[in-house]
């Protein structure tokens, strides 16, 4: 008998789920069996059990199995379940929340977003330094003028 981990990212997405709800979660990682004097092997499903409703998953895999592997449904399917069954709001959905937890969805988004800049460098550069040049320019009228009245101040009678 050999221990399998379960998969990181599936293990987090239910530890968020169920911490955010306040609901405890279980996980019993499923194992790699040889069976004696055979060349057969069995690989046992990770258990998941939450609310005393036991959920078998592979590693890698899309699909989830409820209380035995006969009854399946694919991966986001069983997140939303878990969503609507614990939260229990019909203003909570599953889009809502991968977007606002979800660290590969938020991943996504932020990379969407990633080239567009607001501030791009080289345009703030070329706006200010046109204002600077502008400033610069009637800095140097101002005390132009400046010294002007000051000699016409000093040379009238």
């Amino acid at each position: 008998k050999q221990e399998v981990v379960i998969e990181e990212s599936l293990k987090k997405k239910l530890e968020l789920i169920c911490e955010f709800s306040n609901t405890t979660l279980k996980i019993i990682n499923g194992s790699i069996r040889k069976i004696d004097r055979t060349n057969l092997t069995y690989v046992e499903p990770h258990r998941i059990i939450i609310n005393d409703i036991t959920f078998l998953a592979f590693n890698y895999s899309n699909e989830i199995f409820i209380e035995n592997l006969s009854n399946k449904i694919k991966l986001p399917e069983f997140i939303q379940n878990i969503v609507e069954r614990l939260f229990n709001h019909s203003s909570l959905d599953l889009k809502y929340f991968k977007q606002q937890y979800d660290p590969d969805v938020k991943r996504k988004e932020e990379s969407r977003f990633k080239g567009f800049n607001l501030f791009n460098k080289k345009e703030i550069e070329k706006a200010t330094k046109h204002i600077n040049d502008e400033m610069d320019e009637y800095a140097e009228e101002f005390y132009s003028d400046k010294k002007d009245r000051e000699k016409d101040d000093g040379l009238s009678l």
